[in-house]
């Protein structure tokens, strides 16, 4: 052992000692003196000084030599120590990160005891150096080993605790499918509780349709370690149910930890069914869920690709009446009516047969593998008699009828087959409505006309060429010229001048007529107010204008004739609104309410063509209505004897009861008018007065009538009246 040092010794350099001799060994030298002259005594005692000096400085620098060993071994403990210190501190610092267990923490404690034993022994550096290292060393080693065992654990924890909680089911089968290991979710998916999966068969518990994807599933699994393989199926739920699943599978047949095929099951029942619907929804029409147009084109063009026979048969149904209901009763109870139709469609085809709705409206009916051409009229005949059964919508009951063109025959594609079954539904509706069509080549080009005459009324509106004609209403007593009734004529720029009838149920069907009908009032006002400036009779001439029924319906007529009212500065009282009986036959409250607004403004109303329509009494009476028009299928019999006459009178007996005036028309022959005057009719038209003349014709027979006094009503008799002239007003 190093002695300790000197009691004086500070850990500073030893003081100098008195003897001059006695220097320290890092102590300078001074120079030695210049040489003297010495006595032989004394240089004895000179050469014994030399050896004493000598001794002195040997033990001096031992003693030196000694001390600097001692801190020597002392500073190169402490720094050991250090850092040991450090080392530990380190290691104490990763093992609370890692978080060991107590085993790699004992190693680590035990090498750096090892590295502290080392660094104080008496040993030579180059073994201490050794020492540290391999103590260093083996400390890393088992270091690095527990915190990678550790991290393995941790991560097979994780995972036991991901595949406890996780929400779908995970299983663990051998190549044939036979379970044997299922995670706790099995419940969430199918049903099943722990373990109650193991032993059984993932094919055993798919849909057998399934079945087959199933096995072609686990074998690409097994015959590919490491790839993932993925399907949708059906599996049997522990209810009995079946559910979509998507099942996933790695195979892990290798790794001895699994040792089989790991396949992970999903529930995807709801996405397959939110998929469905979408793809339902797709080619399905909301409302009715009926075959779209996109779905049923499809299907017949599946059905135009088997040729031969038999061939498939189209068949377009489109309702008559269904604009007045959505109109008039609001498009929910128009909704509702297309509902009840597309019930009675289904009805009437067979379970293989395709109905679908077009739009609107429009349905169509697709029978495939007909064999005999009149089996299509059958159905066609049946569609027609299902629909005119009273249609039950909301609390009311409604009437529509339903027109059919079939196209039955070898086209060259889907859209030309719709277009002929297109053409033979104009053809239906243009015979009367509410009956079929088979499609004809040889009325193909009149359909064509027509089609372009619908086409052709579209501009007519914009280009201006509509016109009115009028005729006069004559009082039949004094022949006198009291009003005049405007009739819309088209002059068609190739086909010259066009009657209502050929041209207005085109309008009625499509969306003109309302502006039409507009540009009637406005015309109609206008030029009764400057006949009545040019012709000031008390009371003033009257005009008729004739209502359709879709201004009727939808109440648009209020408006537009409150404008042109104002506009034209006329007296309402002047204007007559004449619309026929058959209108008072569909939706009453809705009629009769349009009716009382008319009424408000001051207009009189009359009721055209009376007496084909079967209005009873107490219908008639619950109407606001001024005038009846006798029809000229009335008038006609007038003269043939009592039993033809009995209805005219029966009419004019009505409205003399309901205190209404009564109007003939379509009176041609003086016999007529001898009828009429005896059953007391007040006023009449037709062509026995004049035909319905334009704007410059009529304007001169007014003045002809003003002329000869036979304008305006008759004044007030104060004696028998003289028998009747020949009217100015005849044959003009």
């Amino acid at each position: 052992m190093v002695p300790d040092p000197a009691p004086h010794d500070d850990g500073q350099s030893p003081a100098a000692p008195e003897d001059p001799d006695e220097l320290a060994p890092d102590q300078e030298i001074a120079p030695e003196p210049e040489a003297e002259i010495v006595s032989e005594p004394e240089l004895a005692v000179r050469r014994r000084r030399p050896l004493q000096r000598r001794l002195r400085r040997a033990r001096v620098r031992a003693r030196f030599a000694l001390r600097q060993a001692g801190r020597s071994v002392r500073g190169s403990a402490r720094g050991s120590a250090a850092r040991v210190g450090r080392g530990l501190r380190m290691i104490r610092r990763a093992v609370s990160v890692a978080r060991l267990s107590p085993a790699p923490i004992a190693l680590v404690a035990g090498c750096g005891a090892f590295i502290v034993a080392v660094s104080v022994a008496p040993i030579s550096s180059g073994l201490r150096l050794a020492g540290w290292l391999a103590s260093g060393g083996v400390a890393l080693l088992g270091v690095a080993v527990a915190v990678y065992a550790e991290r393995a654990l941790r991560s097979a924890s994780r995972a036991r605790q991901m595949i406890r909680y996780a929400r779908d089911l995970i299983v663990v089968a051998g190549e044939q499918g036979v379970i044997r290991e299922q995670s706790s979710s099995g419940a969430e998916v199918l049903g099943y509780a722990p373990r109650e999966l193991v032993g059984l068969n993932l094919l055993a518990l798919s849909h057998p349709d399934d079945a087959d994807a199933a096995g072609r599933l686990l074998e690409a699994a097994a015959t590919s370690p490491g790839d993932g393989f993925s399907v949708e199926l059906r599996m049997r739920h522990a209810d009995g149910s079946w559910r979509f699943v998507e099942a996933r599978a790695r195979s892990l047949l290798d790794e001895p930890e699994v040792g089989g095929i790991v396949a992970i099951f999903r529930d995807v029942t709801q996405r397959r069914a939110l998929e469905d619907e979408v793809a339902h929804r797709s080619f399905h029409d909301p409302l009715t869920g009926l075959a779209n147009r996109a779905l049923f084109k499809d299907r017949v063009e599946h059905a135009l690709t088997r040729r031969g026979n038999p061939l498939p048969a189209v068949l377009i149904v489109d309702l008559d009446g269904f604009k007045a209901v959505n109109d008039s009763l609001g498009h929910a109870a128009g909704d509702d009516l297309l509902v009840i139709v597309s019930q009675r469609l289904r009805e009437c085809v067979r379970p293989e047969d395709t109905v679908g709705r077009l739009g609107g409206d429009e349905f169509a009916v697709l029978l495939d593998d007909v064999a005999d051409p009149r089996d299509v009229s059958n159905v066609a005949r049946r569609i027609i008699r299902s629909m005119q059964d009273p249609f039950v919508v909301g609390d009311k009951e409604v009437f529509v009828t339903a027109s059919v063109g079939v196209a039955v025959h070898e086209t060259e594609g889907v859209d030309q087959l719709f277009r002929d079954a297109d053409v033979a539904l104009y053809m239906a509706k243009a015979q009367g409505k509410g009956r079929y069509m088979v499609f004809d080549l040889r009325a193909h080009s009149g359909a064509i006309e027509s089609l372009q005459l619908e086409s052709d009324l579209r501009r007519a509106v914009e280009r201006g060429e509509f016109v009115l004609h009028y005729q006069p209403v004559v009082e039949l007593r004094s022949e006198r010229i009291v009003g005049v009734e405007a009739l819309l004529r088209w002059n068609h720029p190739e086909r010259g001048l066009l009657q209502p009838q050929e041209f207005l149920p085109l309008a009625e069907d499509s969306d003109l007529m309302v502006d039409i009908g507009r540009w009637v009032v406005d015309q109609a006002s206008a030029q009764s107010r400057k006949w009545q400036r040019v012709f000031p009779v008390d009371p003033p001439l009257s005009v008729s204008v004739n209502l359709s029924a879709t201004e009727l319906r939808t109440g648009s007529v209020v408006e537009e004739l409150a404008r042109a009212v104002a506009e034209w500065g006329l007296e309402p009282a002047n204007l007559v609104l004449e619309f026929s009986e058959t209108m008072l036959l569909g939706d009453a409250e809705s009629t009769i309410s349009v009716l009382k607004e008319l009424k408000q403004l001051g207009v009189k109303l009359a009721v055209d063509d009376f007496g084909v329509g079967q209005s009873s009494l107490a219908q008639l009476k619950r109407f606001p209505v001024d005038v009846l028009k006798i029809d000229p299928s009335f008038v006609d019999g007038l003269d043939r004897g009592p039993e033809d006459s009995a209805l005219a009178r029966a009419i004019v007996r009505l409205a003399q009861v309901l205190r209404l005036e009564v109007v003939a028309e379509g009176v041609e022959r003086e016999e007529q008018v001898t009828a009429l005057r005896e059953i007391g009719c007040q006023m009449a038209q037709g062509f026995l007065f004049a035909r319905p003349l334009d704007e410059p014709t009529m304007t001169a027979v007014l003045e002809r009538a003003a002329a000869a006094g036979k304008l305006g009503p008759p004044p007030k008799r104060t004696h028998a009246p003289a028998a009747p002239s020949a009217g100015l007003a005849r044959g003009a």
